[in-house]
């Protein structure tokens, strides 16, 4: 493994450390590099969730992970189209509020 792909196989090896009934964030044996999992506790219930372990973590994270990158760069162009039509800022975000909603009726 490479040192520039050992985050990605933190949170699954912290999967299998939980699952021998250690803590991953105190001590973590399958980490290939001995180190503690340091990511918040909810990422060990989301990969939990998707199936996500060290077998599969290519081919499930990975395309995962494009498709929120690309949302998000995507929500990014969408923002600089807005600044360059000239809208408010911030506008995106009374739109998803109640206070927003009830001020245009």
């Amino acid at each position: 493994m490479l040192p520039r792909c050992a985050d990605l196989s933190t949170i699954p090896e912290g999967l299998e450390t939980l699952r021998q009934g250690k803590d991953p964030r105190v001590t973590n044996p399958t980490d290939a590099l001995g180190r503690p999992m340091n990511y918040p506790r909810i990422w060990l219930y989301l990969f939990s969730a998707l199936g996500i372990n060290v077998q599969n973590i290519w081919t499930i994270a990975i395309p995962i992970l494009s498709v929120l990158l690309d949302l998000h760069f995507g929500a990014h162009r969408a923002g600089q189209a807005r600044r360059e039509r000239g809208d408010p800022p911030g506008r995106e975000l009374v739109s998803f509020s109640d206070a927003g909603n009830g001020a245009r009726e």
